[in-house]
């Protein structure tokens, strides 16, 4: 009952955010359904192929443009082990490899570029960059309607201290029209939705969810979602624990440390506030994967911070990560015998 509309009509619980994202996969699937003798029906081998593709080559983006960012911060090597920890130790490589044609791969490679854009915006703030960002921010609005705190993502990052909020201030008020394209293109993007949901609904916005799945914003299960045994990020990712002292030991976290932890605290709200905050269909608290990007710079601190110390340290803390690795494949391999 959920999923038919007032008109009488059967709605799909999601935006096609994802389908527009797969879609160039898709058709390859097609024309190897076709080329193959196989059924063209959308659900044979051909296409599920495809589609696990999908999520290997927008994994595979994502963890290059991590990389470019990583290295105009950091050396080559520690942003290459940084890379190494995101792929193999986060709940990532599930999601690439294993359940793939989910939403946060594609969202995860959105996110990366969406950082690398607002970095080269503030470089050369020209009209195309806004434009750019409009359509991410609004693609992965569009994908996933609780990643709308991506906006923070242009909106803080450089800021540092209140000479710098200032002179954000005055680079919004001296940019303001480029500022109002961004929304105007999130909002188009949203069109075709807003159609498809009036053409079955009556109603330009819909809650395809229903009235079981919801917030419950006054009790967010934050402790739950990010440490708890029952499909905790960090509990099944273990080797990410680093991305906590990482946040406050390396000054080159300086740019983005008012985004990363306005846009945690609040990304951490509404996600757990989520009537299911232990996300079960997945490993490891899913709508982490997501915002992986915006994860591995404090990793990426910490790593570097490790380089320059003392040889317990450096020696204690790759058997840490090798051994929080090892452990994270164990549980994966567990979550695949269904154990």
């Amino acid at each position: 009952k959920e999923w038919v509309t007032p008109e009488g009509k059967f709605i799909d619980q999601y935006t096609f955010g994802v389908a527009i994202m797969e879609m160039p996969f898709f058709f390859v699937g097609h024309a190897m359904a076709k080329l193959t003798w196989e059924p063209t029906t959308g659900f044979s081998a051909p296409y599920q192929n495809a589609i696990r593709l999908s999520s290997i080559v927008y994994g595979l983006l994502g963890l290059m443009i991590v990389f470019k960012i990583l290295r105009r911060y950091f050396h080559d090597n520690t942003s290459i082990i940084s890379i190494a920890i995101i792929a193999l130790g986060s709940n990532l490589f599930w999601f690439m490899f294993y359940q793939a044609g989910m939403s946060h791969v594609p969202l995860f490679f959105l996110f990366a570029l969406l950082l690398w854009q607002t970095i080269l915006l503030y470089e050369k703030p020209q009209w195309h960059k806004f434009i750019f960002i409009g359509l991410l921010c609004g693609f992965i609005t569009y994908i996933r309607p609780a990643d709308i705190v991506c906006i923070f993502i242009p909106i803080l990052f450089g800021i540092t201290d209140k000479q710098t909020l200032k002179e954000r201030w005055k680079f919004i008020v001296t940019h303001f029209s480029k500022f109002v394209l961004i929304a105007v293109v999130c909002f188009v993007i949203w069109i075709p939705q807003m159609m498809f949901w009036k053409h079955l609904s009556g109603y330009f916005l819909y809650d395809t969810y229903g009235s079981q799945q919801t917030f419950n914003f006054k009790y967010p299960q934050i402790y739950k979602g990010l440490f708890g045994a029952n499909n905790g990020w960090l509990f099944y990712s273990p080797a990410l624990l680093i991305f906590i002292p990482g946040l406050f030991i390396n000054k080159k976290i300086r740019p983005f440390f008012i985004l990363l932890i306005t846009f945690l605290l609040s990304y951490w709200y509404i996600i757990y506030s989520w009537f299911c905050p232990n996300y079960i269909n997945g490993f490891g608290s899913r709508p982490m994967v997501d915002v992986m990007a915006l994860i591995a710079l404090p990793i990426t601190c910490f790593i570097e911070f490790i380089a320059h110390k003392r040889r317990v340290l450096k020696f204690a803390s790759p058997l840490f990560l090798s051994f929080s690795i090892i452990v994270s494949f164990s549980f994966m391999v567990q979550k695949h015998l269904d154990i």
